[in-house]
């Protein structure tokens, strides 16, 4: 049987039965503060709000690592009562239980999907001091024998493939480094401690326009609405990633 503990799931909403008196309610999110996932979870709880005024809906962050595996096995704990939610990338349920050696549940009956919140462009941006300009530049330089790293929010998350599949395409090496959170990663790219990053354009666009990062391309077929001079990797020869 499968629990009733209530998810969002990534950007797949997951939940059971509502919870029959007004209460507060959690909207778990498997990383630490400052990802894509934080703004779209709050006006996600901003809404559900307005639909159930006598319930308090509140945002945490679980950044216990492993992907999100760690956050997601807290809900899987919560007592099935419609108060604990999961806000999570689709990633976590299709991807990781397949690269991780130990998932700590079963993907498809610990949660219950209820509805897709949205899909996003990725991008692939490189810190603002790194000298390329372009894929072609970044590739050129690995090919160099450069020493270069790609930060992820954990193994098996959608930017940890996506900077895998540029290894396997491209014939490089980018070294993976994986973070708590898209958050953390976020930091050290922008610090100077890691060259590269592949995550949704949401989440970066703020540096980008600042020119605190730089974006090198889009993984899809379409340019994005919000970067629209940027490339696309089926432009530069890539498959969709």
């Amino acid at each position: 049987m499968r629990r009733l503990s209530r998810l969002i799931v990534a950007l797949c909403l997951v939940a059971v039965a509502a919870p029959a008196a007004a209460d507060t309610i959690r909207i778990v999110i498997p990383y630490a503060p400052g990802g894509a996932l934080d703004p779209i979870a709050r006006i996600l709880a901003n809404g559900l709000g307005k639909l159930r005024p006598a319930d308090s809906f509140v945002v945490e962050n679980n950044g216990g690592g492993a992907g999100g595996i760690v956050g997601m096995n807290t809900v899987t704990k919560a007592a099935p009562d419609g108060r604990t939610l999961l806000f999570s990338p689709s990633g976590n349920i299709v991807i990781s239980p397949w690269l991780q050696a130990s998932v700590p549940y079963d993907p498809v009956t610990a949660f219950e999907p209820v509805v897709l919140v949205g899909s996003v462009k990725s991008a692939l941006v490189v810190r603002a001091s790194l000298d390329v300009y372009s894929l072609a530049e970044l590739i050129a330089r690995a090919k160099s024998g450069a020493k270069l790293t790609f930060g992820s929010p954990g193994v098996g998350t959608s930017p940890h493939i996506s900077g895998a599949m540029l290894n396997h395409f491209a014939g490089i090496d980018i070294t993976h480094v994986p973070f708590r959170g898209l958050g953390p990663a976020l930091n050290d790219l922008l610090g100077g401690h890691i060259d590269v990053i592949t995550t949704s354009v949401i989440a970066v666009l703020p540096y980008v326009e600042a020119k605190t990062a730089r974006a090198l391309a889009v993984f899809d077929r379409a340019r994005s609405e919000q970067l629209p001079d940027v490339p696309t990797t089926v432009e530069l020869g890539f498959p969709v990633w």
